[in-house]
């Protein structure tokens, strides 16, 4: 009689736990199987266990093997089975005074080991180093052994595997020489609240270390996480004409801000100075004339920004809000105003505060401005008067629903080539999505 191992498994390794096995001849119909080899009948089809594994003994011969998981049949043909070796051990030979006619029973004395356990010991218990390595006491770590490679030379690196008290399953990298040294350094990878964690740790495991990923930024300092005293907690490389240094996903912002948090929705960017105190993080797209732009000769609203072919700023849907602020001069000495309009492609609804003047002889000169508030283009920001000069200053919010283009406008209340001041501006800044209604510790 023959014992046979088997396991379950997916392409990439993984097991498959509780699949249905059955053992059939080679040459067609049932065989018979045993779960040991004293002739104890194992009832067909049997599973694997929580790990895939399976077993059963069965007389010299071939056999088909089949498991039978999610409706599919997985079959191992032509499968031998050969107790021969058996025939041959001559019984008058012994192991350490074990005859081998039959079972033996081997003691751990018998094999030279203080020790010897059919599976792991008990979470949280010790047990000799000779087979399962060595119990660290803070903490109540128990090692279970070298699971990959190594020796232990005195400078080895040695890989070990084992739970904590609580149950926690964890991995260890480092050399054993020094495990129960305080001033030690291990690398632990663990899982807990649902996270796996890198973290290093002295030789008790009662004290985190610095823990460097990466390399340095420079000579003088140290790009990781948890550094030493003296170097940046946190230093990251630059970045590339393709890489950005920190990119961060969008996702759902805390149902309570929390002091010190960082988040980020796909529309803005939030810090949280204080707890429950979140604010919006204004990041402000703008345009500034570095140089004097002379406008076409007509009455209809254009552009009011020559920085970029179209003057024309991209939008995605969210509510903004924007300031305005421009100088005219060279409009024509017929009595006329100007006005102020946003163009372009998007879909938005707009409220903006004007404060505009065209009441005095040149810009530096005290005049009286003139206010109004607008939900629509104005043609009018000023009284119509014979003056050349004038200005704006404008505030306001818009909410895009669809997403395009906007075009900041100036129209002139009679055709001429007039000059917009070097240093004017428009700037503008998210606020959040379409139908943003308050960011912050509001009651």
């Amino acid at each position: 009689m023959q014992r046979y191992n088997g396991l379950v498994q997916y392409a990439n390794g993984a097991a498959i736990p509780s699949v249905p096995v059955t053992v059939s001849l080679a040459a067609g119909g049932s065989a018979v199987v045993y779960s040991d080899n004293s002739g104890t009948v194992l009832s067909q089809p049997f599973n694997s266990d929580a790990y895939g594994k399976f077993f059963f003994y069965a007389a010299d011969g071939r056999y088909t093997i089949s498991a039978t998981h999610l409706g599919q049949v997985y079959t191992d043909t032509d499968v031998l089975l050969d107790d021969s070796l058996a025939d041959n051990v001559p019984v008058t030979r012994t192991i350490n005074g074990h005859a081998l006619s039959g079972n033996i029973t081997l003691t751990a004395a018998d094999v030279g080991v203080p020790a010897v356990f059919a599976s792991p010991p008990a979470l949280g218990s010790t047990t000799p180093a000779a087979v399962y390595g060595t119990t660290i006491t803070g903490n109540s770590f128990t090692y279970l052994g070298n699971s990959i490679g190594g020796t232990d030379t005195g400078t080895g690196f040695l890989t070990r595997l084992g739970y904590n008290a609580a149950g926690s399953k964890q991995l260890w990298f480092g050399d054993p020489d020094y495990i129960g040294d305080a001033n030690a350094i291990f690398i632990r990878l663990f899982s807990a609240n649902g996270r796996t964690q890198l973290t290093a740790v002295d030789g008790i495991n009662s004290l985190s270390k610095p823990l460097t990923i990466g390399a340095p930024l420079t000579t003088a300092s140290t790009a990781g996480f948890g550094m030493a005293a003296g170097t940046p907690w946190v230093g990251i490389a630059a970045g590339t004409a393709t890489v950005a240094p920190v990119v961060l996903t969008s996702g759902t912002n805390l149902t309570t801000a929390a002091a010190g948090a960082q988040e980020y929705d796909g529309a803005v960017f939030y810090s949280t100075p204080t707890a429950l105190n979140r604010g919006v993080d204004l990041s402000e797209q703008f345009v500034l004339l570095n140089a004097a732009y002379t406008l076409t000769s007509q009455t209809a609203a254009q552009k009011l920004f020559n920085a970029s072919t179209n003057g024309a700023l991209t939008l995605p849907i969210g509510t903004y809000e924007f300031e305005c602020l421009f100088s005219l001069t060279s409009m024509s000495s017929t009595s006329g105003s100007f006005g102020f309009a946003l163009g372009g492609t998007a879909t938005f609804t707009q409220e903006w505060y004007a404060e505009a003047q065209k009441g005095a002889a040149a810009l530096a000169t005290a005049a009286a401005a003139q206010n109004t508030f607008n939900t629509a283009a104005n043609v009018a920001l000023a009284t119509a008067s014979t003056n050349t000069v004038g200005y704006a200053s404008i505030n306001g919010v818009i909410r895009v629903t669809v997403a395009g283009t906007i075009i900041p406008q100036v129209s002139l209340g009679v055709a001429a080539a007039a000059v917009v001041g070097v240093n004017s501006q428009f700037r503008i800044r998210a606020l959040g999505s379409a139908t943003v209604a308050a960011v912050g510790n509001w009651s």
